[in-house]
């Protein structure tokens, strides 16, 4: 299967051969917890009925050592990363009907995934090499043919999916079995499947790190960044990116350009220097200035922020469409522009800060200890 490369609670439980993820509120049962600690796998088995993950069959047992279709890898996957974003289907074998058509579609917008002839075989067994080159592909690892793997029985491998295994064996995403073999053809289990998503998930493949000047990121599509990402030189600009981590912002002084960016996890300034975030329409969850000298921050656009706290002197420029929901100051800060602060916390060390344009409310120890410019 070739598979284009792009850039985890709700499924249907059919009957009773299909392995399906937990909605909110599920609980695992006993069943479930003694026969995923019986199993090889019990750590990765264990931890993802923790997280409401893994739901087994009606009689609550999850049956580890079955085989998975491609179908039910993809639902994996797609619950593993969070993919929610769906594009249209043309494959012959694939119907509205089907419990599988929204995760397929799902698949596709992502780019993992393509089928052959029209078809993209969903209720077949998948295979251990068609599961390597859906984890490479999902996370855009760079695939050179002329890799090797490293087991005895390579040259049952596709040559042209040589380079993904071999890249995911040498990061220790995958591995062989006791006599050196990788057996590309053979079904994956239940259990195999949850422990090489799992292991890709905890590995450094997801995370990051950008360490020259530049602009990363695409013109106009959004690409997602699972884990975490680093910018550790100045001048770098990230655009149309949704980052699933956190976003360490750590190269010094110099300016850094996030348009179109959304952050689920932490964003940290941090370091030495005194660095300019500039954010245009951006999304932030919650922000932490901690930089040796100070840091600016330039909002503009239909830009919101979470939360953001300054522990070290803060420049905040604001556009009139800008949202800070709460601004926490354990530093002095100069506040300019007419944007919207709807809660201002000032701390020891934050006194006689200055607005342009009074926060909603203001409270903390210091609440009173502050200029308004106007």
């Amino acid at each position: 299967m070739l598979m284009r490369r792009r850039k985890p609670l709700l499924a249907l439980l059919i009957g009773c051969c299909l392995l399906t993820f937990a909605v909110t509120g599920y609980a695992a049962t006993k069943a479930a917890y003694e026969e995923a600690d019986q199993s090889w796998a019990a750590p990765a088995l264990k931890a993802w009925l923790d997280l409401g993950w893994l739901q087994g069959y009606l009689d609550g047992t999850i049956k580890p050592e079955q085989p998975v279709t491609r179908a039910e890898m993809i639902s994996l996957m797609n619950r593993a990363f969070e993919l929610t974003d769906s594009a249209p289907l043309s494959f012959q074998d694939v119907t509205t009907n089907d419990w599988f058509y929204t995760d397929i579609a799902k698949a596709v917008e992502e780019g993992y995934i393509s089928g052959e002839d029209g078809a993209l075989k969903p209720e077949q067994f998948i295979t251990r090499e068609e599961a390597a080159l859906m984890l490479a592909s999902i996370v855009h690892l760079e695939l050179p043919r002329e890799k090797a793997p490293p087991f005895q029985d390579k040259d049952l491998i596709l040559e042209a999916n040589r380079g993904a295994i071999a890249t995911l064996a040498e990061k220790g995403i995958i591995k062989g079995y006791p006599d050196g073999t990788f057996r590309p053809t053979e079904p994956v289990t239940r259990a195999s499947a949850v422990v090489m998503i799992d292991t890709l998930l905890r590995s450094g493949i997801v995370n990051r790190t950008y360490s020259a000047p530049g602009t990363y990121g695409l013109e106009s599509v959004v690409e997602t960044a699972y884990g975490n990402v680093t910018l550790k030189a100045a001048d770098i600009t990230l655009r149309y990116m949704h980052i699933k981590g956190n976003l360490i912002i750590e190269g010094g002084s110099g300016d850094y350009h996030l348009i179109h960016v959304i952050v689920d996890g932490h964003t940290i300034i941090q370091g030495d220097g005194s660095p300019a975030v500039h954010l245009s329409n951006a999304s932030l969850h919650e922000a932490l200035v901690q930089t040796e000298e100070g840091a600016a921050m330039n909002v503009d656009g239909e830009t919101a922020v979470g939360q953001l706290t300054a522990d070290s002197p803060l420049t905040l420029n604001l556009s009139d469409e800008a949202v800070i929901k709460h601004l926490e100051l354990n530093a002095k800060a100069d506040v300019n522009g007419h944007g919207t602060i709807e809660h201002a916390t000032l701390n020891d060390g934050a006194q006689w800060s200055t607005f342009e344009t009074m926060p909603d409310l203001i409270d903390g120890p210091y609440n009173s200890a502050w200029i308004w410019t106007q």
